[in-house]
């Protein structure tokens, strides 16, 4: 298991393609990965987590990108 966090939904879904890439080295080609949105490091602003309008377009941006990267996911 592994843990994704980042102050822009880009960075989440570059980790999250790094670690399907990842996954197929391991046996059972399988990895899981938590989104963190509730992180309180992220300079100058709340956490994801925390702004529900924000949340849904930041999950919307790493799901797009991710559901057309990573296998299964």
């Amino acid at each position: 298991m592994a843990v994704a966090q980042g102050q822009y939904a880009h960075e989440v879904a570059e980790m999250i393609e790094r670690c399907g890439a990842l996954a197929a080295s391991l046996p059972g080609g399988k990895m899981a990965v938590e989104i963190n949105m509730s992180c309180p490091n992220i300079a100058g602003k709340p956490p994801p987590a925390y702004d529900f309008e924000g949340m849904e377009e930041y999950l919307a941006t790493v799901f797009a990108r991710c559901i057309a990267e990573v296998p299964a996911f």
